[in-house]
């Protein structure tokens, strides 16, 4: 958990995960974050913090509820999966750099 704080509070891979997570949203009208679990940000962070949201959270994950496809009957869901997953995998990307200390 420091890790991931310390992430967010750095300008350049804070700044990378929020530029991730706008990419999401602006490719799938509806994609949205969970919500913060704390009221207040933690210790020795300023209240206002441009990503206090994302430090106010003990975990992140990125969804987007959407009508079944009509290739969900066919191969053609494989290809379908697979766009909605090159969306999502920036953000994957950015958890494995920041948090590996790679």
């Amino acid at each position: 958990l420091e890790r991931h704080r310390r992430a967010v509070d750095d300008d350049v891979a804070g700044q990378g995960l929020a530029g991730v997570i706008e990419q999401i949203q602006r490719a799938l009208p509806g994609a949205e974050t969970s919500p913060p679990r704390w009221r207040r940000l933690p210790a020795g962070y300023p209240a206002d913090h441009p990503r206090s949201a994302l430090l106010r959270s003990d975990s992140l994950h990125a969804s987007v509820r959407e009508p079944m496809p009509a290739e969900i009957h066919g191969p053609e869901f494989v290809d379908w999966l697979m766009g909605r997953y090159e969306l999502f995998a920036p953000l994957h990307r950015w958890f494995v750099q920041a948090l590996s200390g790679a």
